[in-house]
C-alpha cells in the first residue's frame, strides 16, 4: 500500500505502540508515524481489576455452571470464591 502512496506524508494509529510499523522504512521515505501514548491506560487498569474479579469470585466458571442447568439451590460456601476487599 505505501509503495503505490506517493503523496503519503502521515500515518497514524490509535494504539499505544507502534511496533507492528516499519519506522525505519517510514522514516527513509519521510512519513510521519504518529501514535497515541496513554489512551488505554485507564482502561488497562478497568480490565485487570474486572479479570481480577472475575477470578476471585469465580464468575465465568459459575456462569457456565448455572447456563448447564446446575443450579438447584445454593452453591455452597466452597463455590463462593474469595474476598477481593482489603
Amino acid at each position: 500500500m505505501i509503495e503505490n502512496a506517493k503523496h503519503f506524508k502521515a500515518l497514524s494509529t490509535i494504539s499505544v505502540g507502534y511496533d507492528q510499523f516499519d519506522v525505519e522504512d517510514l522514516t527513509r521515505r519521510g512519513i510521519v508515524l504518529t501514535h497515541t501514548p496513554d489512551v488505554l491506560t485507564e482502561s488497562t487498569a478497568d480490565t485487570v481489576f474486572a479479570l481480577i474479579l472475575a477470578s476471585a469470585r469465580r464468575v465465568i466458571e459459575l456462569a457456565e455452571w448455572v447456563k448447564q442447568g446446575n443450579w438447584k439451590g445454593s452453591i455452597g460456601e466452597a463455590c463462593f470464591g474469595v474476598d477481593v476487599a482489603g
